[in-house]
C-alpha cells in the first residue's frame, strides 16, 4: 500500500488540484515501483481537496491532495505501515530538508531540492552533447499516468 499526502499553499480548486499535483506524486510511483498500470480508478474533490484511489500494478495507492492558502503544508508517504513526514527547518543559511520515519524518530536529511536539480542541470550541460541522457522516458511516462486519471475525471464529470 502506498499513500501520498501532499498539502500546499496552492491556489488551484477543484479538479485542477490533480493537474496541479499529480505529476509530483507520479514521480515517486514511477521512482520506487516503475512503470505499472492502473486500475480502479475513483476520485473525490471539493474546493480545496482532491482525492483518489487505486491500483498501481498490485499496489493499492491514495493520493491525498490539498491546497489551501491558509492551511499548513505538508508531505508525507505511507507504504504499508511505515510512515514519513516531511520537516522543514531554518532558512537561509541554515535551512535544512528531512524525511522523519514517524514509527522510529529516524531523520533522512537530504539537499535542499533547489540546490539538488540547480546541481543536476549544470553537470547535464557539461556533458558533451553524445553522452547527454535525458529523463525523457520517465517524463512521458509521467505524463502518460496523469493523461490517464485526467481522462477518468473528464468522463466522470460529464
Amino acid at each position: 500500500e502506498f499513500h501520498f499526502i501532499f498539502h500546499t499553499q496552492g491556489s488551484y480548486k477543484y479538479e485542477d488540484i490533480a493537474v496541479d499535483l499529480l505529476p509530483h506524486a507520479f514521480s515517486i510511483l514511477l521512482n520506487y515501483f516503475g512503470r505499472k498500470e492502473i486500475n480502479s480508478f475513483v476520485w473525490e474533490t471539493s474546493q480545496n481537496n482532491f482525492n483518489c484511489d487505486f491500483n498501481y500494478g498490485h499496489c493499492h495507492v491514495r493520493f491525498d491532495f490539498q491546497e489551501n492558502a491558509k492551511a499548513k503544508k505538508k508531505l508525507s508517504l505511507k507504504l504499508n505501515d511505515n510512515l514519513f513526514e516531511r520537516f522543514q527547518e531554518g532558512s537561509e543559511n541554515t535551512y535544512k530538508v528531512f524525511m522523519k520515519d514517524m514509527i522510529n524518530g529516524n531523520h533522512f536529511y537530504s539537499d535542499d531540492p533547489f540546490k539538488i536539480y540547480i546541481k543536476r542541470f549544470i553537470k547535464y550541460c557539461q556533458i558533451d552533447n553524445e553522452n547527454k541522457v535525458d529523463d525523457y522516458k520517465i517524463a512521458s511516462t509521467n505524463l502518460e499516468l496523469m493523461a490517464y486519471c485526467l481522462d477518468k475525471i473528464n468522463q466522470q464529470k460529464y
